[in-house]
Parts: C-alpha cells; sequence; structure tokens
C-alpha cells in the first residue's frame, strides 16, 4: 500500500462533522492540552532527555481526544491523575536542567497546567510537586509584562517581555 491508497483508505473513517458543539470548557481544556503538548515540544529542543513530559502530555492528549471529542464527557479526576503525572516529570526535569531556557518552558508547561486545573475546577496545589516555585514566579514576571491588563490579542502579539 502506497502512500495516496493510504490516505484514501484512511479518509473513509474520518469525522465528517462533528456529532456535537464543544462546550466552552471542553474547547478551552482542548486548547490547554494542545499548549502542553507544543511547549513539550520546545522543552524537548532544550531536554531531549525530558521524554517522560512527553509521554505524560500525550497522556493527558489523548483523555481530552476521548473526553471532548468522542463524547464522553469531562471527567476532572482522570484528567487531574494525567496532569499529576505531567508536573512530576516537569518537576523531575526541572531539578535535572535547572537553566534561564528551561525555566521558561518549564513555566509555560506550568500555565497550561493551570489553566486546565481552573477550568476543570481543580487545584494545581494538589498536584504539584514541590520545587516549582521559580518557574512559577517567572512565568507570572513574564505574563506581568507581556499581559499587563490581562488577555488580549494586541498585547500577546506585542511580545513585550521579549523586547
Amino acid at each position: 500500500m502506497d502512500a495516496a491508497e493510504y490516505q484514501q483508505a484512511a479518509a473513509r473513517t474520518l469525522i465528517a462533522e462533528p456529532e456535537k458543539p464543544l462546550t466552552p470548557t471542553e474547547h478551552l481544556v482542548a486548547w490547554s492540552a494542545v499548549g502542553l503538548a507544543g511547549e513539550t515540544g520546545e522543552l524537548l529542543e532544550q531536554c531531549p532527555d525530558a521524554i517522560g513530559i512527553a509521554q505524560a502530555v500525550g497522556a493527558v492528549c489523548e483523555l481530552v481526544k476521548k473526553q471532548a471529542f468522542y463524547g464522553q464527557g469531562l471527567r476532572p479526576e482522570a484528567l487531574q491523575d494525567a496532569l499529576r503525572q505531567v508536573l512530576a516529570e516537569v518537576a523531575r526535569t526541572w531539578r535535572a536542567h535547572p537553566a534561564p531556557g528551561v525555566e521558561e518552558e518549564v513555566g509555560d508547561l506550568l500555565w497550561y497546567a493551570a489553566a486546565m486545573c481552573t477550568r476543570l475546577g481543580l487545584k494545581l496545589a494538589d498536584i504539584a510537586p514541590p520545587g516549582l516555585e521559580g518557574p512559577m514566579a517567572a512565568n507570572i514576571a513574564k505574563l506581568e509584562k507581556r499581559l499587563p491588563n490581562g488577555w488580549n490579542a494586541a498585547d500577546q502579539a506585542a511580545r513585550r517581555d521579549k523586547q
């Protein structure tokens, strides 16, 4: 089977359109999962041995896919357990590589985990291991500079923290 044949055969099982629209919470949880995946890729550029984070984030993404897109409904307790594993791997990587570039990516991962917790009604403090206070503080300092008035597209595009 060549790639063209494969694509045609695989297309038979595509979803023509969503069975139901995502709720705002499902949408934002999915956005957070995509953010975790993207930040993991950025962190892996600096710490190729941080594969445990990629595996844990993959598990989060798989749960979100099934719960939000397959119509199973969000199950915060399952996502909390998966996020706990992500944060354990993030803390392990931070302890092994406490460098400024790594700190920024760890902070970004923490932001998406916190966003997901907020949308699911979970407490990050219940699942975050100790030792991540530095990246948390650095991330908030970056965001205060980038988004001084909270989220808006113009400030995000301007990226004042990078000037």
